[in-house]
Formats: structure tokens, sequence, C-alpha cells
């Protein structure tokens, strides 16, 4: 008798799981599975501030002020256990991100694994932060209108990255930081270079995913801020 193959048994296993799951109860409500975290984005528990910065600056700095006795860990979350930064890039980027974090839960890249012997993970090891954060990797089947966004922010911020508009913003030189109850942190981005030419003015905005490090129930959030001081209209 032949035994059943590596990829046939993580799929009986993938079975069992699911019909042992919480998530699985509900499975008459089309969409109603509990992967995903939801994250809130209208909080000003933490004001993030950039600073101005013109065409010939190599790098974009701002602050990270949090307005609660609570600390905030600020790390985008990988698969394994894994962090990743924030980013910064075109405001308008920032504001469509914002926007599409408000109708999606996040999903963390490479956050579903399809094969044991071969496992399909965008875990973004080598990608840098185009991959990390904004929603390219952070809704496995979009379908109808966000899947229209997603491929827009998408194409965006691919363009920006060309353009030597991105950079991972950093505190005391690391990526992923906390942030201590009332207390105000700086953080510094260094641009990519431009593909060709030089690097254009542009209005920067910055994106952070933090979290709570303490209570129950642990809440995630993503705060984002802007050179102009406001969104820009989208």
């Amino acid at each position: 008798m032949k035994k059943p193959s590596r990829r046939a048994l993580a799929g009986m296993a993938a079975i069992v799981v699911g019909l042992s799951s919480p998530g699985a109860a509900s499975a008459q409500i089309p969409g109603a599975i509990d992967t995903g975290t939801v994250v809130i984005t209208n909080s000003d528990r933490l004001l993030v501030r950039v600073n101005p910065a013109g065409a010939a600056a190599t790098q974009v700095t701002g602050t990270i002020q949090n307005t609660t006795g609570t600390t905030f860990r600020c790390a985008t979350p990988g698969v394994r256990g894994n962090e990743y930064p924030g980013q910064v890039t075109e405001a308008m980027i920032v504001a469509r991100s914002m926007k599409y974090y408000s109708k999606n839960v996040f999903v963390p890249v490479g956050g579903v694994e399809l094969d044991v012997e071969a496992p399909i993970t965008l875990d973004p090891l080598a990608f840098g932060s185009l991959l990390d954060f904004f929603p390219t990797g952070s809704f496995n089947k979009p379908v109808g209108d966000t899947r229209s966004e997603y491929m827009g922010i998408y194409a965006a911020q691919t363009d920006a990255r060309i353009n030597g508009h991105t950079g991972d913003p950093k505190v005391s030189n690391a990526t992923a930081f906390n942030v201590g109850g009332n207390a105000t942190v700086n953080w510094t981005a260094a641009l990519g270079t431009p593909a060709s030419g030089i690097r254009t003015d542009f209005d920067a905005g910055a994106m952070f995913y933090c979290r709570t490090t303490s209570g129950s129930p642990e809440r995630h959030y993503v705060f984002a801020g802007y050179e102009t001081g406001s969104a820009p209209t989208i």
C-alpha cells in the first residue's frame, strides 16, 4: 500500500485543524474566518510628525509622540514572529493605505504556506518595506474594488521606490522599537537612490504599525503623519 505523501498528510491535517478551529463554527457565513488582524486607523494615541524636506534631502525625519501612559511596540508583524519596519513614502500612498486598512484586515506577508515540502511564503526577507506593510501582501484574495485599490497602491509604491521616495524609519538605528508611555521619540529614514536622474521633491508621509504591550486584549494600530501636516485628499 502506497504511503500518503507529505503534501497529502499536510492537506488532511489542515482539514482536521479547520474542523476543530473556532472559526469553523461560523463557516456558513461567507468570509467568516478569524485570520488576519483588525487594525485601528483613527486613533490619536500616537501622534506621528513628518518634518519638511526639500528635493536635495537624502533623508526624512520626524517624531512619534505617545499621548498615553501605555508603552507601544512599533514594528510591522511578519510570519514566524518576524518584525519589519514602518515606511516613509509619498503622502498620497500613505493616505490610500490608511483608507485601505480602515476597510480590510491586516494579514502578514507570507501568512499562508501552501506546501510543507516547498513553502510558498512572501516573507519579505529580501524585498524590503515594499512588501512588508503596504497593501501588497495584506489581503490574500482581493476582489472587486478592493482588488483595484490593492493593485493601485502596489503600483504607486513601486514607482515611489524607483524614484527614490521611500525609506525605512529608524529610532536609535532600529526599525523595530518601543515608544514608552508619555514619551516622544525621533525617527530618521534614509531615502533610497533613484533609478535614474536626481530625486524630485515630493510630499512625504510616514506610516507605522504599532501595538500595545500590556493589557488585554492587545490592540493593534496603524498611525500616519504627513509633511504638509494633514492627509492629502484622495
